[in-house]
């Protein structure tokens, strides 16, 4: 038996308090391996869809950083927009991430060309 009788449910749902974080760090892996790194290897092999695939990497994490940062900030409410956290910075981190290389607006149109250049040459 683990702890007292008739202290299962708070045991559990402590334990499942620490693996939780556990499950979140899962997640962060599964992100980057679906967008950043499939990128990487393409220009670690300078991939003729490189473009693209840089492109859409940079804007859609970039996006999702700020996204992240932004719900962070708004969960700790006014405390979360002071130096006193470090959420403040990350956000202002994140939002630099989605404009220089490039703006993300700039991104969309880089992969809107590629993806029309695709279709003409298969017309």
């Amino acid at each position: 038996m683990i702890g007292d009788e008739g202290t299962g449910f708070l045991t559990a749902m402590r334990t499942l308090d620490h693996t939780r974080v556990t499950i979140a760090a899962q997640a962060v892996g599964i992100a980057q391996g679906a967008l950043t790194y499939a990128a990487a290897g393409r220009s670690e092999r300078n991939d003729k869809d490189l473009t693209f695939f840089g492109a859409a990497a940079k804007c859609f994490a970039s996006d999702v950083a700020m996204q992240a940062t932004v719900d962070a900030v708004q969960v700790l409410g006014g405390y979360g927009y002071t130096r006193e956290y470090p959420v403040e910075r990350m956000m202002r981190d994140a939002k630099i991430t989605q404009i220089y290389e490039g703006t993300n607006q700039v991104q969309r149109i880089v992969m809107a060309r590629q993806l029309l250049a695709g279709i003409q040459s298969d017309l």
